[in-house]
């Protein structure tokens, strides 16, 4: 993430520097998606599951609920490359088919709300608050 100040300068005032930060800030939420997502499905055979909807359905309503910054079409490009890239082998590699699955389970995935992207993101705030302070007191005991 580029720093918010460099020589004293606060970066944060230019639209490049802001433009800049939120790409950094969306392709980093895309790697961590798939890094996430691959982690849970290590463990799930893709033979056994080809065309399972269940499945697919809840990596559609984690992709939702995980993509927080960003505009709508920002959020919704990186959901389509994060469910293409954990999704294909699901779908025997077959672009067309997963699309196919993706609409038949669209009516069971959970999309997410302003609200729900807004509560988020505070939560996001406040555990990273208190890490901070969990961190300086542990360094802190240890003097």
């Amino acid at each position: 993430m580029p720093q918010a100040k460099y020589s004293g300068v606060d970066l944060k005032k230019y639209a490049s520097f802001k433009h800049t930060r939120a790409s950094v800030k969306l392709k980093n939420q895309e790697a961590l998606a798939v890094q996430q997502l691959d982690a849970w499905l290590g463990n799930i055979d893709k033979e056994a599951n080809q065309f399972n909807l269940e499945l697919i359905a809840d990596i559609a309503s984690f992709c939702q609920s995980f993509f927080i910054y960003g505009s709508a079409e920002e959020r919704k490009q990186s959901i389509d490359t994060v469910q293409t890239e954990v999704l294909l082998p699901y779908a025997q590699g077959d672009r067309a088919v997963l699309a196919a699955l993706l609409e038949s389970v669209d009516h069971r995935i959970v999309k997410s709300t302003k609200f729900s992207r807004r509560l988020r993101k505070i939560c996001n705030s406040f555990f990273f608050v208190v890490e901070k302070i969990q961190i300086r007191w542990s360094s802190s005991a240890k003097v």
